[in-house]
């Protein structure tokens, strides 16, 4: 990621900060802003935003003594700049101690800083929220799922399933006996089929059909 360097800050003197910096920040920390600033209390004449916290300086003793004044990034809740007396002062509100006058940027420096502290803080804020929710999780003990209990407590268990009753084979149905005048229709349809092959004379399909039929009457 390129440096964003104040206006008012030369180029010999920001390699020099650079160096002096050097020794302080941990492994895989980078200076993303460079500013002067006129904080006088502590003594700092430099303000470094770093990709894991704000740091306050003073060049002639921070790469021995350390910064001022830093905030880091998990501790850090918001920025503003805050103009008083005609000066741009950074502030950071922290989540644990309240808010803290960091420096006093130039004006032209004034927007950059405050974006790139923004930027720190956007991208600090989730990895804070997964281990709050990770602790969260840890404390509290799983609850049971109530519509999980509910279809357990109401499936069918072995003595509540409908059994299917099981029988033999339904015995048919006895056909009923042919009514009467079913069977004189049936015998007269013999007596005509016989006298039509010649089996029957006219005479004899003649007796037979008057004894059918009487018989019939008798009954």
């Amino acid at each position: 990621m390129q440096l964003l360097v104040g206006a008012k800050l030369k180029d010999k003197r920001r390699d020099a900060w650079l160096a002096s910096l050097a020794p302080q920040l941990h492994p895989g920390e980078q200076v993303l802003a460079l500013v002067p600033n006129s904080l006088l209390r502590p003594l700092c004449n430099g303000l470094a935003v770093t990709n894991a916290r704000i740091l306050a300086f003073y060049s002639a003793e921070v790469e021995h003594n350390g910064p001022k004044l830093e905030v880091s990034a998990s501790d850090l809740a918001r920025v503003e700049i805050n103009l008083r007396r005609g000066s741009c002062y950074l502030i950071a509100h922290r989540r644990h101690e309240g808010e803290l006058v960091l420096a006093s940027v130039h004006k032209q420096d004034a927007t950059m800083v405050r974006q790139t502290a923004e930027q720190l803080v956007m991208t600090s804020a989730p990895t804070d929220m997964q281990t709050a929710a990770v602790a969260q999780a840890v404390q509290e003990p799983t609850r049971p799922n109530r519509w999980n209990q509910a279809e357990v407590s109401h499936a069918p268990n072995e003595k509540t399933w409908p059994r299917t009753r099981t029988t033999g084979a339904k015995p048919p149905t006895a056909r009923p006996p042919a009514s009467d005048q079913s069977s004189l229709i049936d015998e007269l349809s013999k007596l005509a089929f016989l006298h039509r092959q010649g089996v029957l004379t006219d005479a004899e399909f003649a007796a037979a059909k008057q004894a059918a039929i009487d018989r019939q009457a008798s009954t």
